[in-house]
């Protein structure tokens, strides 16, 4: 009996080893398939989706409610100003603090310095980075002064591109930015300009200031993309986090498809590459779970088959019997005591 007990406990052993778990029971502040992903927020996530229950940890965007997979990357970043206030209350680091508060008063804001005719504000990108979605906080109660901002981003080639000019004469104290620009980029640059009243207009005034009191910048966490809250399982690496489109070949990892290799292929009741195997020809106890990649069937087989992938059957008779066995099956038998 006590064999017997050492033996079963090392079966069971050798199952959890080869045969991890892909869903649910991850640790660490972990979540989804093969446990892959980081939930990014400090009350930990569902280990299946990666809904947070709380707020994200400071850099990261969501939470509460949905996932935490949308990054700051502009968050504690290094940061220049063309010129200071007057005192050093308003630095051009505090609209990378993490900190929204429009108040200026409360010394939550950069403030760049009096009587100037041009006014700048810069972000260093490390490391550098594909830029979609930039959110700017500007100073509440004098919004009118970021009229008329232009937006350049310095990529790895050294050249400076507009990503967005404003021409309106209003603005929201809250811009939302997208940049068309496709290659990476290393510096973001703020920049404002005023003339004479005659040459910027009755609507402007004189000087020219710089009082940001956020900027965030937004990529998605490897392996998701769009919204940040869809996933991709490319085979030659992360996919584009703005298209989802796959790098390299373009194929999966085993195990998945779709155009952005969404898909669980377990989730279709089939298995393989590009899930071309049907779960359906195996005996599994549930015919549609097998996984995703091998074909073994989650819940076991159904009675008289063989595990892992329940495509054998047994054959049990008493082994006094001649028993021809099929190719397709394997024999069991049972001696007499």
């Amino acid at each position: 009996m006590e064999n017997t007990t050492t033996l079963g406990c090392l079966v069971l052993l050798c199952i959890f080893i080869t045969f991890p778990r892909t869903k649910g029971a991850c640790r660490f502040r972990r979540f989804g398939i093969d446990c892959r992903y980081s939930c990014n927020c400090p009350g930990g996530c569902n280990d299946v989706n990666g809904v947070c229950r709380g707020p994200c940890y400071p850099g990261w965007h969501s939470g509460n409610g949905t996932v935490c997979q949308t990054k700051n990357i502009a968050y504690n970043g290094s940061t220049k100003q063309s010129s200071n206030y007057y005192t050093f209350k308003y630095l051009s680091n505090k609209a990378v603090d993490g900190n929204r508060d429009q108040n200026i008063y409360d010394g939550s804001c950069s403030h760049t310095g009096l009587n100037k005719t041009s006014a700048s504000w810069q972000v260093n990108i490390e490391p550098p980075t594909q830029i979609y979605q930039v959110k700017m906080y500007y100073r509440q109660d004098l919004r009118k002064r970021f009229r008329r901002f232009t937006l350049y981003l310095n990529d790895v080639d050294e050249e400076w591109r507009v990503c967005y000019h404003h021409q309106k004469d209003s603005i929201q104290s809250i811009v939302n930015v997208n940049c068309n620009i496709t290659t990476k980029t290393k510096a973001l640059f703020v920049y404002n300009e005023r003339g004479t009243p005659e040459t910027s207009g009755q609507s402007y005034e004189r000087h020219a200031y710089m009082e940001l009191c956020e900027v965030e910048v937004y990529v998605c966490s490897k392996g998701t993309y769009g919204d940040c809250r869809q996933f991709c399982y490319c085979k030659d690496g992360p996919c584009d986090f703005i298209t989802g489109q796959c790098p390299g070949s373009g194929l999966c990892e085993n195990g998945f498809t779709g155009q952005h290799c969404q898909t669980d292929c377990s989730s279709i009741g089939k298995y393989g590459v590009n899930c071309s195997e049907s779960c359906s020809a195996s005996h599994c106890f549930n015919r549609q779970m097998c996984h995703r990649v091998t074909g073994r069937c989650l819940d076991g087989c159904q009675d008289g088959w063989i595990e892992p992938t329940c495509v054998k059957h047994t054959q049990v008779v008493p082994c006094h019997l001649s028993v021809k066995v099929n190719s397709d099956a394997t024999e069991l038998c049972i001696r007499s005591l």
